[in-house]
């Protein structure tokens, strides 16, 4: 089942994240990338023949990550939303406008193709508490899609002001 893969590969995020933490190193947000490589991991454990930023037509859908296995296929939406106060530019409606619109081209272009099912993943790495986490959330309890899993939450050790982490999996759609 792709929700339990999924899961796990954001477990390998998490430890990922935490460890990036702990560098104290001066990046400013979490990226993408690296839940990006941590749920490739996990779908190639489970058999999964994955493709990153692969279209499935030409001028068709394109997706952060294609998991194929058998006549089973997924596609994969990734983004990180950060908010913070300690000198964080958090952009709350330019990180919502982006992530609306993955979403957005992952239900209009690829439930069109031939694909089992569209999902969305969204880190939200942000200060426990701040006003800018509540404003950014008020955006996630928006978001369109059915929630898959329980949001897998995480204290970060203070990473440039940040200390939890969670992230959000939610269903675009699924064909039956």
């Amino acid at each position: 089942m792709p929700i339990e893969t999924i899961r796990r590969g954001l477990d390998y995020a998490a430890k990922d994240y935490g460890l990036i933490a702990l560098l104290d190193h001066k990046d400013v947000k979490p990226k993408e990338d690296q839940i990006k490589c941590a749920l490739y991991r996990a779908l190639s454990e489970d058999g999964y023949s994955v493709r990153v930023e692969s279209s499935t037509s030409r001028g068709g859908c394109r997706s952060d990550l294609l998991a194929v296995r058998g006549d089973h296929s997924i596609g994969i939406e990734i983004k990180t939303a950060w908010a913070g106060s300690g000198g964080w530019v958090n952009k709350y409606s330019e990180q919502r406008n982006s992530w609306t619109a993955d979403i957005g081209r992952l239900k209009d272009l690829c439930q069109g193709q031939a694909m089992s099912a569209g999902y969305f993943v969204l880190g939200f790495a942000h200060e426990r508490g701040s006003r800018a986490e509540a404003n950014l959330r008020q955006y996630i309890a928006a978001m369109e899609g059915d929630a898959v899993v329980d949001p897998v939450p995480m204290d970060l050790p203070n990473w440039n002001g940040l200390d939890s982490m969670e992230f959000h999996v939610m269903r675009v759609f699924r064909r039956t």
